[in-house]
């Protein structure tokens, strides 16, 4: 064989072997392209695909295994639904169903943390950036928490922009998907004592508040939030993702 021919055949053989390998290339965090599928992010992790993982206003966030019981790579489609027919094409993910394909492009999730977080949200939340601030893990590890979002209606959202037309110039008050107004306080309170009967941390109110909001409106949520209750205000941390200040 001459030299010029084992040259291409190694050339050829290193060309192959540093071709990344499907399985790598599949994680990273990914973004559903147009967004109104069931998933709207995609997190492809080493054994688990974690669907809508950032979002605090949404729901369909499960967790599946990124193999089936066979060993084959598998990847959510539908809800409660998984493929095995998928291709990576550069950043393009693109994940066959029976009758639909779905596409994710990739993203850096530093660059798109704040939007995951909000983007189900039906209140438009701006916050405030704050240094230093508080681990937001922490209301969830060391108190019994709730999260109030207050705002104006998102008009990024088909029913915040619904909402929108309604009341134009209203504060809304989302809390688990559900619009609550000020009325709704004492019920709401025991609801969240309810679930947080049986846990014996400091119960816990973050309040997500966009920067539009009149501080007076603020200030009457507050002194509605019984004293049992700690407060904390979610604001922008220093590595770009959400913290929190104690507020009371």
């Amino acid at each position: 064989m001459s030299f010029e021919k084992r040259l291409i055949g190694f050339l050829t053989f290193i060309s192959i072997s540093c071709l990344p390998d499907q399985s790598e290339r599949l994680k990273g965090h990914w973004h559903a392209i147009p967004d109104q599928y069931n998933y709207l992010t995609l997190d492809i992790e080493d054994t688990v695909t974690i669907t809508n993982k950032y979002s605090l206003c949404g729901y369909h966030y499960f967790e599946y295994n990124r193999k089936n019981k066979n060993g084959k790579e598998i990847l959510p489609s539908s809800i409660y639904e998984s493929s095995g027919t998928f291709e990576v094409k550069g950043d393009t993910l693109i994940v066959q169903d029976s009758s639909i394909a779905f596409i994710y492009i990739r993203k850096k999730i530093n660059e798109c943390i704040m939007e995951d977080r909000y983007r189900d949200c039906y209140v438009k939340t701006s916050l405030l950036p704050y240094s230093p601030s508080i681990d937001w893990k922490i209301s969830y590890t060391s108190f019994c928490s709730a999260d109030l979002f207050i705002g104006f209606p998102n008009a990024e959202t088909k029913s915040g922009s619904q909402l929108r037309n309604s009341f134009p110039d209203s504060v809304v008050i989302e809390y688990q998907s559900v619009l609550i107004s000020l009325n709704d306080f004492p019920r709401f309170y025991q609801e969240v004592k309810g679930m947080c009967f049986d846990d014996n941390r400091p119960l816990n109110m973050n309040l997500h508040i966009d920067n539009d909001v009149p501080e007076s409106f603020v200030r009457k949520i507050e002194s509605l939030t019984p004293q049992e209750f700690l407060i904390h205000r979610v604001v922008i941390s220093e590595t770009g993702d959400i913290g929190l200040k104690r507020i009371r």
